[in-house]
């Protein structure tokens, strides 16, 4: 599968991208979904999902907000839904 690209790379090159990043998408779909388990499931935590800290609620300017107890050197935020 092939997109239209700007005269900036030629055929064998766009083909010699593809042929590096195909790998890397065709997945089987069971590792998808355990990707996809992961991620929500470190969102869910109460840890960091960039540096792997504790997350606490802090108060901003636009309300409350989960944050990395890491800041500055880790900048998380996440909104919290209710």
């Amino acid at each position: 599968m092939f997109f239209a690209l700007p005269a900036l790379y030629g055929s064998e090159e766009v083909r010699a991208i593809s042929d590096r990043l195909d790998p890397l998408t065709n997945v089987d779909s069971a590792v998808k979904a355990k990707h996809i388990r992961d991620i929500r499931a470190a969102q869910e935590s109460d840890t960091c999902p960039w540096c792997g800290g504790k997350l606490v609620t802090r108060r901003g300017k636009y309300g409350e907000f989960l944050g990395c107890s890491s800041y500055p050197r880790c900048k998380f935020k996440r909104n919290i839904t209710r």
